[in-house]
């Protein structure tokens, strides 16, 4: 561009108003992005208990199973405890209902599993049926 004077003005840079802008949404993306971050680790671990107690409980279940059908005279009564996992502990219960027919017996499972994350009371709850057919 020609001057007034009629000498060329040079093009020095960018001015300090489009520096200042883009410096802000810089600044405003790292936010977003961060943020982001830390919020999909929140939920990967939430998860992750999640998936932990999930296998447990289905070990859980086949014990019980394996249990029922082993014994005679199999205990019904109910069970709880306290499981130790990676980050935490677990509280769990297991209530066994029996129903004896002509020749078979019914046994239905529940194994309910309970832990406090985030401020919040989880629980996963498992069922299972079992029958045991009685010689005649």
């Amino acid at each position: 561009m020609i001057s007034p004077t009629g000498t060329k003005k040079r093009s020095r840079g960018f001015s300090l108003i489009e520096v200042l802008i883009t410096v802000s949404l810089l600044a405003l993306a790292t936010v977003f992005i961060t943020q982001a971050n830390l919020l999909s680790g929140a939920v990967y671990g939430r998860y992750a208990n999640r998936l932990e107690v999930q296998n447990w409980a289905a070990q859980k279940m086949w014990g019980i199973k394996e249990s029922i059908l082993a014994e005679d005279f199999p205990d019904v009564s109910p069970t709880q405890g306290t499981v130790e996992g990676k980050t935490r502990s677990y509280q769990w219960k297991a209530t066994i209902d029996q129903q004896k027919e002509k020749l078979t017996e019914l046994y239905l499972a529940r194994l309910e599993v309970l832990w406090r994350e985030g401020g919040q009371e989880n629980r996963l709850d498992r069922y299972g049926a079992i029958m045991k057919v009685r010689d005649k």
